[in-house]
């Protein structure tokens, strides 16, 4: 589960949209009014192997890379906070 995001957070994020770089921060905003939804969201890892031949001895060994991994799943409108 995606970490909560306080009231004031969530507020500064709208009041400095557009003038923010685009960035993850579980927020997805409307592209023509700003208005601001919540994503929900699952975290997972997976990790890849594979054999990998060194081309200066010739000899073999196993690589592998581990991907933190983000699916988006549902999104939620945030309530107006005045």
């Amino acid at each position: 589960m995606c970490k909560s995001l306080s009231v004031e957070y969530v507020n500064e994020q709208i009041e400095e949209w557009g003038k923010i770089e685009e960035y993850d921060d579980g927020i997805s905003y409307c592209p023509y009014c700003g208005y601001a939804h919540e994503l929900d969201c699952e975290d997972w890892q997976e990790t890849f192997e594979d054999e990998t031949q060194c081309c200066e001895c010739g000899k073999s060994y196993l690589e592998s890379i581990e991907l933190d991994c983000r699916r988006y799943t549902t999104t939620k409108r945030l309530e107006v906070v005045e």
